[in-house]
């Protein structure tokens, strides 16, 4: 393990990183009574969302917000925001490799991966990257029971894969989840949140205006 907290240490921190078990489970039980209804907005507008369809052609995959941006005055009139939530397939399956030769080399058996823990996984990072409010661990407990783990980590705004795998490795509750011995299967979900934002131009035409990409990643073990 020394070797490989050296090359944590070489690595650059992240901002935002949290883990869970089934020991703090009731703290994550308070904070989501403190914080239940923090999903129930208006994230999609379906009216927004078939305008948005109809002009990009993306009905299944784009979501336009008329709100008012915090961002100069988009108001959904002259200006608007689409938002697209991918999947990094190709990211999860690099990370999962990097991981488990983490593992080998401090001494532990590489994970198996797990179907249900791979959607678990999933399925948190892309409600993360659909709200769009920071990391949590929102229904830890609920999940946990409905996919069967014990153990979770997340993280976000890394701009890489590898900000997330040593960020959890310098901190002690993290590389605690990851490096226990009792852990044999494990599920990896990545998402990626991309805002594009439109103005229309003198001709009444959208015109990109920019772009923002934000990251989310969750791992969970049993």
């Amino acid at each position: 393990m020394n070797a490989l907290v050296l090359l944590a240490m070489l690595s650059p921190m992240g901002p935002v990183l949290q883990n869970q078990d089934l020991l703090t489970m009731e703290i994550a039980k308070e904070n989501e009574n403190k914080n239940g209804n923090a999903y129930q907005d208006s994230l999609y507008d379906f009216t927004s969302f078939d305008e948005c369809a109809e002009e990009f052609g993306h009905a299944d995959q784009w979501v336009c917000e008329d709100e008012l941006l915090e961002l100069g005055g988009y108001d959904g009139r002259n200006s608007k925001k689409v938002v697209k939530i991918r999947r990094m397939w190709l990211r999860e399956k690099t990370y999962n490799l990097v991981f488990n030769f983490s593992r080998i080399i401090s001494g532990h058996q590489p994970l198996i991966q797990g179907l249900r823990l791979n959607r678990a996984a999933w399925k948190h990072s892309k409600w993360m990257a659909e709200q769009n409010r920071g990391i949590n661990h929102r229904d830890f407990y609920d999940r946990s029971e409905r996919y069967n783990f014990d153990a979770e980590n997340v993280a976000g705004d890394y701009s890489s894969i590898f900000g997330a795998l040593f960020g959890w490795i310098n901190s002690k509750g993290h590389r605690k989840n990851m490096y226990a011995y009792s852990h044999l299967f494990h599920g990896t979900g990545f998402a990626k949140r991309v805002e594009i934002y439109y103005v229309k131009n003198k001709k009444g035409r959208w015109v990109r205006d920019g772009k923002k990409k934000t990251k989310f990643y969750t791992q969970v073990f049993r």
